[in-house]
Formats: C-alpha cells, structure tokens, sequence
C-alpha cells in the first residue's frame, strides 16, 4: 500500500461506502429517498435554489427580497451557502437538488475522512492501513452522519484536521502559512463551524505545548512557539475578513443577537460518565447527552494511552487534562456555551461535538505512533471500558448496545492477535468498517426521509404558476401564499422560503439572519414573528398584503376581499388577485415622528392614515359574546355590514389551541401558530390544551374605507423603472415638496441616488424607506452592496502580506 495514497484511499473508501448505502436504500440519485429532512429540507434545498439564481445572474448577493419583504444577503450567504462545494448547485437542475444535497454530504464526509488520515499520517508517521481506519471512524462518526441533516456544518469538520495539522507546522516546524489559510478558509466556508474549529484550536495548540514542554523542557521554546501560533491565528482570522467582517456588519441588525448571561452559570449540565453510556452503534446526541461515537479503534488506542509503557507520566497527565477539557465543554455550561458561540440550542445538539471525535482519533493516533510490541494489549482497556458501560448501562440494554460490546471485544482481541499473523490484523480491519457502515445505517435510518419526487414535483409545479402568473401580468409586485410545501393537519408549517425557492418578492421566510425591525414591523401589520427566524402566513391579512405590495396571493382556501383569477391551479392554490394593493412606491405627503398603539388593528388605522393624508378608519372594534366551556370558548362577533372580520387572542404563553374557522381548523398559540386570523362568518370556537390567562380583540375592516384609503394612496404612485434583488428605480412627477414611501426595509446597504445625487434614506417607523423630495421630475435609484466588503478584502490581504513577511523573515534567519 503506498503510503502518500493513503489519504486517497481514505476518501475512496469512504464515498464508496455512503454511495453504496445510497443505492441499496433507494437515496437520490438512484430513488426517491433524501438526507435533506427537517431544516435541510424546510431551508437549505431552497436556499441552494437561490444561490444557482445568484450564480445565475438572476439573484444579488448583496440584498434579497426574498427574505421576508427584503434583507440583506450576505448574512444568509455566509451562514448556508458559502462552502466552496456549493458551487456545483450550477449543474443541478432546482427539481434535483435532494440529489444534489446527497451529493454534498458524501463529498464533505470523504473528505473529512481523508483530510484526517492525511493529518494522522503526518503528525504521527502512522502506518498507513491505521491511519485510513482511524480517518474513516471520523467522518463516519456520529456527528458527521447525524449531523448530515445541517450539512453546512460539516465543512468544519472536514477543516478541523487541516487546522491541526497547520499548528503542528506552526510549532515543530515553525512554518505558519497552513494554520493561517485553514483558519481562514474555515470560517469564510460556515463563520459558525470556522469559529468553533478556532476555539478548539486553543486546545489543541495548549496540547502540542506541553507535550512538547514533557520532551524537551524548553520554557523559552514553548513561549516562542506560543506567540507565533497567536501571530499565525492572527493572520488567519485576517485572510476571512473578505467575508466575515460583511457578515459581522450585516449581523448588526440580527433578530438572534441578545444573549441571555444566566446561561453562563457554572453547573454542569449532566453528569459526564454519560459519554461512556451514550457510546454505542445508533445512539444519538440529546439536549443533555453527547454521543461521540466514532468507532471501537479511536477508543481503544485512547485508552491505552493510559497504560501504555512507552508514553511517560507527565505525557499521560497532559493527554488525561486535554480530554477532561474537552469533556467539560459538552457539560460545563460555560464551555458548552462558549463553544455553542453563545447561542442556546433549540435543535440539533450538541453542534460542535466534532471536537471529541477529532480529539479521540488525534489521542489514538498518538498513542498508535509509540506502540511498541511489550505494550499491554488492547483489550485491557476496552474491558475495562465495557465494564463501566454495563454498570451504567444494564437496566437498558439493548440489541445495538450488545452489539457494540462484541464489537468491540472482536476487534481488541484481533488487534492484539495481528502481530504476528496479518491476516488478523484484515479481520480487524473489516470488523472496524463493519461496525462504522452499522453505525450508518442505524443513524440514516432513524431520519426522516423525504421523498426527493415529491420535491421535483412541487418545484416544477410552482416553475409552471409562476411563469403563468408573469405571462398574465408581468409588472412589478409582490406575491403571498398561506401554506408551504407541506402543511399540518392543523394549517401550519415551516415552509416558509418559497420566495428563495422561485426567485419570486415575497412576505415571508425561514433564516437564521433576519433584521429584528423587519420582523417587527410584519408582526405589527399582522404576521407572527417566530423564535427571531421567520414569519408566520396561514391567511392573508389584506391590509397588510395591501400595503406591501401583494398583488397576488396563492392559496387553497377562498380569499373573502380578494378576487380570483383564471390563472391554472398549481400544488392545489388557487391564484387570488388583490383589488387594494398599494404600489410598491408613492409619494405622501410627511415623514411622521414614530407613535404608539394599543394594537396592530389600531396601528395598521394609523399607518394608513399618515400615507393617506387624512385620518382614516379601517379597523373598528367589534361587539361579541363568548360562551365558555372546558378547555373551549365559542365566540359570536356582530359583524357589520360590508367588512372582512378579524381577531387576535393574547396569550403570554403557548396554549397548544385550534381555531376552528368554518371548514378549517387552524393552529393557535402554539409554535407555528398565527396571531391575526380571519374569521369567516361570524363565529370562532377555539379549544385549547394548556390553561392560561388570556384576552381577545375582534376588529372588522371597513371594506368601503379601506377602498377609499387605497385609492387616495394609488393616485400618487410612482413609475416603476425596475424592481430587482439590490437595484430598484423609480420615476417621480412631484408636484410640490414631498416624500417617497417604498415598502423596502431601509436597511444600512442601501443607497438611494435621486437625479445621480446621493441622498440619505428617511425610515417610516424604523423599517420602512422614506425619500424626501422637492417638486419637479426625479429619477431615484437604489443600489443595495455589500457592506465592508473592500475593508475585509484588505484585511485578508493584509493577512497574506503577513504570512509572506513572517516566511521571508524566518529564511533570512535560517540563512544568516
């Protein structure tokens, strides 16, 4: 076996085994099948779907009207979309992106197996079958194929055996420029997984330094090398400026951006022995318990570590200090938290255990390079290990716990056996590959797997309605639906990114990097904002829809106030037309100061009025009665003549309730639930699970004052020129002093030109954009960028001249 193939073999062997898998489950391309499910089925599918529209042409990076009513991009694209690997979404087709996705996690995994047998091999000199084994167990590892479903994330792991290996460079060798460039290429490919590879590199660096210091006792040695891993760390978080400094100016605004400091109280989480009980084939990570299973060889040579004759003592209380460390940042919660970067996860735990795995294979291989043919067998500790999980684990013992148990006795005793006879030593080998292609099996399995037909079917579905709707009126406006790709039996869901999906303007979406003032301005006007990501539509709220220049909403369910088009029905909507819609730029007559308001119905009447020009009443309260019953309350709402009724309960916390709203039976107080609903009739019953103090409000929207506002409001449009992702423009004949609206979030990337001159963007309550305007004929440009983009590229560049002046600097030394 050549030993510099290794690496390939590595890669080889691991997408053979994914690819093989795959084709016997029946995964995309060769079935239906997908490992795109919860998020990467809900977001990252059409985000990718967005980014081959960006790749295109036919999207912008810098802003997006995709998110939500419009937002900045590059938050987005630095968060999901980054990796160098997502590149190849161009030869896709939007119906074939599961396929694609599988694509992607067999690419990021191989190459997280092989990137970590490269490392093995040169830090180490490690034999080449052990190094190819011990790569596999990592990107075949719990957290990789677990964490296959947040597949951005594992960029960071396939990184992480490059960073160490750059800082093994950094102080043997005293060359910098690999830990700079892999620092730096980690956190522009996920600035989340880069920066968690960037703490760990802390750790890994304090590791090398005193392993280093227990060889030769070198103080001055070891501070030297400290102070160039710093430089070199530096430099490496300089060369990511080019996307990271936009991305911290973008985050700026972020909904997610408050921290809780109670999260940092010094308790541990759960008690630690739980890293034995959850190591087994199948099992995984929880809220409470990480799971960093990876295989019985990353274990066994961990522990023989402990009593291996050839490591000394002062090196096994290193190795001992280094992995309670890394034990203590699953559950210190400090750690956890500063590892977690400060944000408490609701899903998808344990986000940065690919720490403990990287650590387990790098102990192993340590351990693996001193070995020695007088050292005690492998089964000693692995015994030793077996016993603690039965203590632990007896009361609930399990086929696959079992089964990890004899796995693990076979390979410890073959190992031990193979120093004479290599024929043990292939039964080894293919018992370790076993137990990793079980694991993989277990873990797929226990997805949820979505059907990839089911997605072509609805994208191209939706490709047909919207080229329909272009070929019947192709001007400027924005779209709404009230459900997503998939709907609960109780009308709500998370499938909220159809606007990135089909490069359509739209109202809602589902991302981590959503603007606080654009959130809450939508849930003034009536939309839900929800857990600081997305915005919650199951009905049309038309004054709402109105203002922001809906003009088409798509449902399966009538719109009362809406008419109904000839449009062909697609993925069962119907296309509704709205007769109200305010254009998506007018003029008004003054930028108001920001006001109060008891609710969004008396809000909305305030809003309406200041862009109208004249006090206007489009929300009135209404009278009803309530009959209460257990866990239910029947409302009965006296409704006037000519109005569309709506309500909101008001509830401090979630009641788990349903509305029944003539034939459908909506989701209330919960987490995907509404807050504005349409009631059609004039009755509501609402039944609920949890008992909790609340309120209610019925309003009725005056269809014949609403009609009147909108038409004050649309004498004053503007001429749309162009109305595209990060460049719009509209003509103006003002006929005195006056102010442009445009329903644009007015954030920080914008620049409004008017006449070529550059003027400063006004906000209508914080969100929306406001241009002032003297009288005559203007022609007003806005142009979204990328915020810090020419700092950060000189901040990169600045880091490269660094890596340059260090490496010219350390030859003139060696040659002096």
């Amino acid at each position: 076996m050549k030993k510099h193939l290794i690496p390939l073999y590595s890669l080889l062997i691991t997408a053979l085994l994914i690819t093989s898998y795959m084709l016997l489950r029946g995964y995309a391309p060769f079935g239906i099948k997908t490992l795109a499910s919860h998020d990467a089925y809900i977001q990252y599918l059409e985000l990718f779907a967005h980014f081959k529209d960006i790749l295109e042409g036919q999207a912008s990076l810098a802003s997006s009207f995709a998110k939500g009513i419009g937002g900045e991009g590059i938050g987005v694209y630095s968060y999901y979309l980054a990796s160098p690997w997502s590149l190849l979404v161009t030869f896709f087709s939007k119906s074939s992106l599961p396929a694609f996705y599988n694509m992607l996690v067999i690419i990021k995994l191989s190459l997280a197996s092989s990137l970590m047998t490269y490392y093995l091999d040169k830090r180490f000199a490690l034999k080449g079958l052990l190094a190819c084994l011990l790569g596999l167990s990592y990107g075949l590892s719990q957290y990789g194929l677990a964490q296959s479903i947040s597949m951005m994330w594992l960029d960071g792991m396939y990184m992480m055996p490059l960073i160490m290996l750059g800082i093994d460079r950094c102080l043997r060798d005293k060359k910098i420029a690999l830990l700079s460039i892999s620092v730096g290429l980690a956190i522009i490919f996920n600035w989340y997984a880069g920066a968690i590879c960037a703490l760990m590199s802390i750790l890994v660096c304090a590791l090398e330094l005193l392993l280093q210091y227990c060889d030769d006792h070198q103080l001055k040695a070891l501070f030297s090398s400290l102070g160039r891993y710093i430089f070199a760390m530096i430099a490496g978080v300089m060369i990511c400026g080019v996307l990271f400094i936009p991305t911290v100016l973008a985050m700026q605004t972020n909904s997610r951006s408050s921290f809780d400091f109670s999260l940092l109280a010094p308790t541990l989480r759960v008690s630690m022995v739980t890293l034995v009980s959850s190591y087994y084939l199948g099992a995984q990570s929880t809220e409470q318990v990480v799971s960093l299973y990876m295989g019985t060889l990353p274990l066994a040579g961990t522990l023989a570590t402990l009593y291996a004759r050839h490591i000394t003592k002062s090196e096994k209380l290193v190795i001992v200090l280094f992995l309670l460390m890394i034990a203590l940042c699953f559950y210190f919660q400090p750690f956890y938290m500063v590892f977690s970067l400060f944000v408490k996860p609701g899903s998808f735990w344990c986000r940065f255990s690919y720490i403990g795995t990287a650590s387990l294979a790098m102990i192993a291989g340590f351990y693996f390079s001193r070995r020695k043919s007088d050292d005690a067998p492998l089964t000693y500790g692995l015994l030793a290990f077996m016993g603690c999980f039965l203590l632990l684990s007896y009361k609930n013992i399990t086929t696959l716990k079992v089964t990890t148990l004899a796995m693990m006795l076979l390979i410890g005793l073959f190992y031990d056996m193979s120093k004479d006879r290599k024929v043990f030593m292939c039964v080894m080998s293919v018992l370790c590959v076993s137990e990793l292609t079980i694991n993989m099996h277990e873990l797929f399995a226990s997805m949820k797997n979505n059907e990839s037909d089911h997605f072509a079917q609805y994208v191209q579905a939706g490709l047909k309605q919207k080229q329909a709707l272009i070929h019947y009126d192709d001007s400027y406006y924005r779209i709404n639906q009230t459900d997503g790709m998939l709907t609960s039996p109780l009308h709500t869901s998370a499938y909220l990114n159809d606007g990135y999906l089909f490069h359509e303007p739209t109202v809602t979406s589902y991302v981590s990097a959503q603007s606080s003032r654009t959130l809450e301005m939508l849930d003034h006007l009536g939309y839900r904002q929800v857990a600081s990501r997305m915005t919650i539509v199951t009905n049309s709220v038309l004054t709402a829809d109105s203002l922001l220049g809906v003009k088409y909403v798509l449902s399966k369910a009538p719109l009362e106030g809406f008419n109904k088009t000839t449009i062909p029905l697609y993925n069962g909507r119907t296309v509704y037309e709205n007769p109200y819609v305010l254009p998506l730029a007018f003029t008004y007559k003054s930028l108001p100061k920001r006001w109060s308001h008891r609710n969004l119905f008396t809000y909305t009447n305030a809003l309406y009025s200041m862009l109208a020009g004249k006090k206007m009443t489009l929300y009135k309260k209404c009278h009803y009665t309530k009959q209460v019953g257990d866990h239910k309350v029947t409302y009965t709402i006296t409704k006037p003549k000519d109005s569309i009724l709506y309500g909101n309960i008001y509830t401090a916390k979630h009641m788990l309730g349903a509305l029944q709203l003539g034939k459908i039976k909506q989701g209330y107080s919960s987490f995907l639930g509404p807050s504005v609903f349409y009631v059609p009739g004039n009755k509501v019953t609402y039944t609920y699970q949890k008992q909790v103090k609340f309120s209610e409000d019925f309003y009725a929207l005056d269809i014949n004052a609403f009609k009147q506002a909108s038409q004050r409001i649309q004498k004053n449009k503007a001429h749309i020129m162009y109305f595209k992702d990060g460049n719009v423009q509209v003509k103006v004949n003002a006929k005195k002093q006056t102010s442009l609206f445009l329903s644009i979030p007015a954030d920080a990337n914008w620049e409004a030109y008017v006449d070529g001159k550059k003027v400063t963007i006004q906000k209508v309550d914080q969100t929306f954009m406001s241009i002032s305007l003297t009288q005559g004929s203007h022609t007003i440009t806005l142009k979204a960028h990328i915020r810090g983009f020419m700092l950060g590229l000189c901040a990169s560049l600045a880091g490269f001249l660094l890596i340059i002046f260090y490496s010219v600097l350390r030859k003139e030394k060696h040659y002096a």
